[in-house]
């Protein structure tokens, strides 16, 4: 299923067939202050584009930290993100910045505690080869204490990812997953590198409302994708970089082929 980018600004990933998993971006403007509750929910706070200063506070006590991100483009730049349990979390703009917000909900009694993840944190790997050789930053801190798992993968043109198809360790009945897609043009801007600015997927297995799916979608910059468990490969288009943000909870992901390279996509 695909969120478009317009719906999703707006609403998040609210009213979808999502259970437990939700996402929501926030574009800020210098001075803008936004305030959520989280109070039975993992959150990864993670800044696309600029740097935004976050306090959280929970059982576990009150956390500040200041100007975190920092990037101008996702492609070529790491990212810098927040984890947090169950809290209420305050985002301050100091400038222009672009923050997506995930979130699962059931984890009051986890024993997470706060974690800054920087960019030396960060499995970096170039997974595949041939056409669907991308590469992959996976944020999996503690993953026998957290539930959500988050990474980044990008695409150069005309390139494949999320291939070979999953296989996992065990098939969880509250597994979710949903991505953000990002693109840019590899030449050129304006209205007609816009129009030649697209990727596609094919979604390929069942959702966790129980729903079969066997469909393929034009994708453009800014939407979203909420995938079932199964097959989900992503390409880019002849002229076209493609990044996207991956968010799920759940067993671990593996890949027949590439196991031994990288647990993620």
């Amino acid at each position: 299923m695909i969120v478009r980018r317009e719906e999703f600004l707006e609403k998040g990933t609210s009213g979808t067939f999502l259970k437990r998993l939700g996402l929501v971006r926030k574009q800020m403007g210098r001075g803008d202050f936004e305030v959520f509750r989280y109070e039975d929910h993992e959150v990864a706070v993670i800044p696309l584009t600029g740097k935004v200063d976050i306090k959280a506070s929970g059982e576990w006590g009150t956390r500040t930290w200041l100007d975190v991100g920092g990037r101008e483009i996702v492609f070529d730049e790491l990212p810098t993100l927040v984890m947090l349990p169950p809290c209420r979390l305050m985002l301050n703009a100091h400038e222009p910045v672009d923050v997506l917000i995930a979130s699962v909900s059931g984890r009051k009694e986890t024993k997470a505690l706060p974690r800054l993840v920087r960019p030396e944190d960060l499995e970096i790997k170039d997974i595949g080869k041939d056409q669907y050789l991308r590469e992959v930053r996976s944020a999996q801190v503690e993953p026998d204490v957290w539930a959500l798992r988050v990474g980044e993968t990008v695409n150069i043109p005309g390139s494949w990812s999320s291939w070979p198809r999953h296989t996992f360790k065990r098939i969880s009945g509250g597994f979710e997953e949903t991505m953000l897609y990002l693109m840019e043009p590899e030449i050129g801007f304006g209205d007609a590198a816009d129009e030649e600015t697209w990727g596609v997927v094919r979604m390929d297995g069942k959702y966790s409302n129980g729903q079969l799916v066997d469909e393929a979608w034009t994708i453009r910059s800014g939407d979203v994708g909420l995938l079932p468990l199964g097959s989900h490969p992503v390409g880019a288009g002849p002229a076209t970089r493609l990044y996207y943000t991956w968010i799920f909870v759940g067993d671990r992901k593996l890949y027949g082929k590439f196991a031994g390279e990288s647990d993620y996509v």
